[in-house]
């Protein structure tokens, strides 16, 4: 759950559970021979048909945890947490019906999240906001965003795509938001590499997945299948991450064992200079073998 790297130390959220499930920030070291349980953040209660049920939406910039303490005896907010457990409300909404706070990214100076919550007329609103936390000032950089998903794409640009699967971009100085890519297949996911937007869509005629690869001005530049069941990791400006036992491209499985008592996992790595090319080559990683449930 939500690993993340700062100062030569790996960082993740954990849970212990017992009458109540209790969520804590651990440090590890590089090397994994040090571990430390820094400090609480919040407990669930068991739902009334049993087991625990919950939802988590965190991410550390330079050295904070940002965001939301779902613990009964908080309030609904947007919450700062400094590595030694202190915490600062940042974002209030302790005053609004049926408030909802999700999808933080962080980029550049600013942590985005869309803000969610019901007025006494009963209409919802849907806003995307920043906080700047270099000044700790927020603002509202999209109303009545109805967005599924977005990504950063630099400091006055929002890539998204609405419940249509239609993407559009939006100028954040000039308030002009414009479709780039009209009407696309059901999207799954959606990320930007600094050069290329990526959606993970499926095929509505034969229910297959597959990376649609975009210019920013919404240009198509390559279209990349990928085997059933694949999680698709995207990566960094140079290289594109999927997790699968079957090799992309073929939908064979790149088994190494003989029987069908375990199946393997394998890390699929391709070099971004292939993208708009006809062949990939895909370079592979095994990632281990697990029994078949």
């Amino acid at each position: 759950m939500d690993l993340e790297i700062y100062n030569d130390h790996i960082y993740k959220l954990g849970t212990e559970k017992g009458e109540v499930m209790d969520f804590y920030v651990y440090q590890v070291s590089m090397d994994g021979s040090e571990r430390k349980k820094l400090f609480y953040l919040y407990s669930v209660e068991p739902s009334p048909m049993g087991g625990f049920t919950w939802t988590y939406d965190f991410i550390m910039i330079d050295g904070y945890y940002y965001g939301i303490l779902r613990d009964q005896e908080q309030p609904y907010d947007l919450t700062k947490i400094r590595l030694d457990g202190e915490k600062t409300l940042i974002y209030d909404m302790s005053g609004k019906s049926f408030p909802d706070i999700a999808r933080l990214q962080g980029a550049g100076d600013y942590l985005y999240f869309t803000a969610q919550w019901e007025e006494s007329d009963g209409q919802t609103c849907y806003t995307l906001m920043r906080y700047n936390i270099k000044t700790d000032e927020i603002e509202t950089v999209l109303e009545d965003f109805m967005g599924s998903e977005y990504c950063v794409i630099d400091e006055n640009h929002i890539f998204y795509y609405d419940i249509s699967n239609s993407c559009y971009m939006a100028d954040l100085q000039s308030g002009v938001t414009e479709c780039v890519v009209e009407n696309t297949n059901e999207i799954i996911q959606a990320s930007f590499d600094g050069d290329h937007i990526y959606l993970v869509d499926m095929d509505a005629d034969t229910g297959d997945e597959e990376i649609c690869v975009y210019d920013t001005d919404g240009t198509a530049k390559d279209v990349i299948r990928i085997p059933p069941s694949a999680s698709v990791l995207f990566g960094d400006e140079e290289y594109l991450f999927l997790e699968s036992d079957a090799e992309p491209g073929t939908g064979q499985e790149a088994r190494q064992d003989d029987g069908q008592e375990y199946r393997t996992e394998y890390m699929w790595i391709l070099d971004k200079s292939q993208i708009g090319s006809q062949k990939k080559d895909w370079m592979k990683m095994e990632l281990g073998q697990w029994l078949n449930s």
